[in-house]
């Protein structure tokens, strides 16, 4: 079998800065040879390889090992399909290089592209091959193909023929945009969709990234044409009583290190304002009732809408509101009204006193008409 064309080198790679060394490693690249089916790749402290310190038959043409400061000489020979080992390549020199082409941000996007550093002017053809996919012909800058760490290694070809050292950078990336969870707290909702809120009410904000990890989140709120930036203080929204009576939507963004961005929209009806009752008849304009006679509650809600309205007589336990309330026998009474809308505002009135009379009558009349509780 003929020699080997060899290229090996340590890449120390740094992903924060070039001055922030976050690992090592040795890559070991060699090209196919015709008729190999494996190789078997032998390292030692010396050239006279009389202490081999690491061998492996392998059937790719490069291999990836952690740092060792004893690995100084290498040599490859390949293996054919029967087993038999051919003439190992020349003895070569495990040197150290720093890959200096590192990204300007830790963390790249799929929107991102990688653009090699080599003179195309004194280049016949650049090759690069993204993460062991195989050697392609480089002709502008490309995307990285998988989230997390993506090996890149190039060469290029001169004019004369000569190739240059293969280089080699990782990069980190993530295609992800972060999650977004909003939790309401103290808002109502009744078997519908709607979510209703008052001036309690809060939205809790969280947002997460597994890969890089969240730079920024933002909230607003937009009711028709009103929209306002919200702070987000310790991971709450609260919402602002300028949009009473609204349907509002709260919207939360939130961007990765990488800059992958991603939101999250909530709808809402807010509503801070009481509800309205009114007794019929008045109390206050009219004194005296009859038994049997019958009290109307009129409530209503400019906002969210009335959800209960509930009553007692005499501090007596409050019953639904369901029909008008008759004062069936004589006596004082003092009505107490509870209105509650969607929004949980309650309103509570107590509604003064009414005075209800016997029916008055007598049994010896002058004229013969009877006289039923006269004001």
């Amino acid at each position: 079998m003929k020699k080997f064309l060899y290229i090996v080198f340590v890449v120390f790679f740094s992903l924060m800065s070039e001055e922030t060394i976050k690992g090592k490693y040795i890559f070991i690249e060699w090209e196919e040879v015709e008729g190999a089916k494996s190789y078997n790749l032998q390292i030692s402290d010396s050239e006279s390889f009389t202490n081999i310190l690491f061998k492996k038959d392998v059937k790719e043409t490069q291999l990836k090992l952690p740092p060792n400061e004893n690995f100084r000489f290498g040599r490859v020979a390949g293996i054919d399909g029967a087993g038999i080992r051919g003439e190992f390549s020349d003895i070569f020199e495990i040197t150290t290089r720093i890959v200096q082409d590192i990204p300007k941000k830790k963390f790249l996007s799929k929107d991102d592209k990688v653009a090699l550093d080599i003179d195309k002017g004194e280049a016949k053809e650049i090759l690069f091959n993204l993460n062991q996919r195989g050697w392609e012909r480089y002709l502008a800058p490309f995307p990285l193909n998988k989230e997390g760490i993506n090996l890149v290694q190039y060469y290029s070809v001169n004019k004369a023929g000569a190739r240059e050292e293969t280089k080699t950078a990782e990069f980190l990336t993530d295609f992800t945009p972060p999650e977004i969870k909003i939790e309401p707290y103290y808002t109502f909702q009744y078997g519908t969709n709607e979510l209703y809120t008052n001036g309690s009410s809060q939205f809790k904000i969280e947002a997460f990234d597994k890969l890089s990890g969240v730079t920024q989140v933002n909230a607003r709120l937009q009711s028709n044409n009103d929209i306002i930036e919200v702070p987000i203080k310790d991971g709450v929204v609260m919402i602002p009583t300028s949009f009473s009576n609204k349907n509002t939507f709260l919207i939360v963004t939130a961007m990765d290190a990488a800059s992958n961005k991603s939101s999250k929209t909530i709808r809402f009806f807010h509503d801070e304002e009481f509800p309205i009752v009114n007794l019929f008849p008045n109390p206050e304009v009219k004194k005296y009732y009859t038994p049997g006679e019958k009290i109307i509650v009129q409530a209503s809600d400019l906002g969210s809408g009335v959800r209960s309205v509930t009553y007692s007589i005499n501090s007596s336990e409050p019953v639904p509101y369901l029909e008008p309330i008759i004062l069936e026998k004589a006596g004082e009474f003092t009505i107490k009204v509870f209105v509650t809308d969607n929004s949980n505002n309650t309103l509570i009135r107590e509604v003064g006193l009414y005075k209800v009379t016997p029916i008055i009558s007598t049994t010896k009349s002058i004229t013969g008409i009877k006289i039923h509780n006269p004001n």
